[in-house]
């Protein structure tokens, strides 16, 4: 027997009824019904052969086996239970505002319960369910339940439920737990005992402010474990893991990298390296000299050994309008 259990997700930052303590997001005994989603004229089951995700595929051979597998769950459902017509999926708008379409998609509802729901495969309707949840979890982007805990936290929307798989939920709770506990060692070791690299770290990930440099350390300090922990401007952001990885990433560059991507962001931020709206470029003001479209373009532009010279130009530049360690 095959089970899904699907339970709310809860971003305690959004908890206006105080509930996030018990891992609910809704009162007690509650549920949100949902009818079965219906786009571009056809349920989204898991059930259709020609769904409008499976053109999304790239890899012909992914998107043949992909369709093979459908095919053979419709056969298999069809045997045992034909009644339902589970690769019916057309619906028909008609004049009167009516649907016309499949008895058993028009008529099923799907209740996600406040504390949690579990589905169960000896069930034939759940199993359909199950396979419902699935596809529109993974390809209905107004779809309220996620594929996972990770895609909920992570993701810009606000997703109210998700498929969870326990041991996969604790394994992700575990790496964010010890990504979090590296970003935090590194935070505390750079502070102390490399100040220069410290401020280079936090230039690069906060906006350009000319003021970062007269700061002191423990300001600092407190600006970077905001940052770890997702709180930007004193507010908190979406997809806080994104945030301790950069972290992570930027203390373990190359000094001479991150000095010099620090460099650009602040001769971008003085105008000695300026945006041409017309060309859609950036510049150096000094000579009109195109260095590229992103930073990252710029940054790959100057430090070919070719352009280092550029790059020293403009590296005394800036520091004639703003102090970069």
């Amino acid at each position: 027997m095959a089970t899904m259990i699907i339970k709310p997700y809860v971003d305690k930052e959004k908890d206006t009824i105080g509930l996030s303590d018990l891992g609910m997001n809704s009162f007690p005994r509650t549920s949100t019904t949902t009818e079965v989603p219906i786009i571009y004229g056809k349920y989204l089951t898991g059930f259709d052969k020609n769904a409008f995700y499976l053109d999304t595929i790239q890899d012909e051979k992914l998107k043949a086996k992909e369709i093979k597998t459908i095919e053979q769950k419709v056969k298999d459902f069809n045997a045992k239970y034909p009644h339902f017509k589970v690769d019916d999926v057309i619906v028909e708008r008609l004049p009167d505002g009516s649907i016309k379409a499949n008895p058993f998609y028009l008529e099923m509802l799907i209740e996600l319960k406040a504390e949690m729901t579990v589905l169960n495969s000896d069930n034939p309707e759940h199993q359909v369910m199950m396979e419902i949840i699935k596809v529109n979890a993974k390809h209905n982007s107004a779809f309220d339940v996620a594929p996972d805990l990770v895609t909920a936290r992570e993701s810009n929307r606000s997703y109210k439920f998700y498929i969870s798989n326990t041991e996969v939920d604790v394994e992700n709770e575990v790496i964010k737990k010890k990504e979090l506990n590296k970003a935090i060692t590194l935070l505390d070791t750079i502070s102390s005992d490399d100040k220069e690299r410290f401020l280079l770290v936090v230039k690069h990930l906060l906006p350009a402010n000319k003021g970062l440099s007269t700061e002191s350390d423990m300001r600092l300090y407190k600006r970077a474990d905001d940052y770890i922990n997702g709180i930007i401007d004193g507010e908190k952001a979406k997809g806080g893991e994104t945030f301790y990885r950069n972290f992570i990433k930027v203390c373990e560059m190359d000094r001479d990298v991150l000095y010099n991507k620090v460099l650009i962001k602040y001769a971008i931020m003085t105008n000695i390296i300026r945006f041409n709206s017309k060309t859609k470029d950036y510049e150096y003001a000094t000579t009109n000299q195109e260095l590229g479209k992103t930073p990252e373009d710029i940054f790959n532009y100057l430090t070919q050994p070719k352009n280092m010279s550029i790059l020293k130009e403009i590296d005394g530049e800036v520091k004639r309008e703003v102090k970069i360690l």
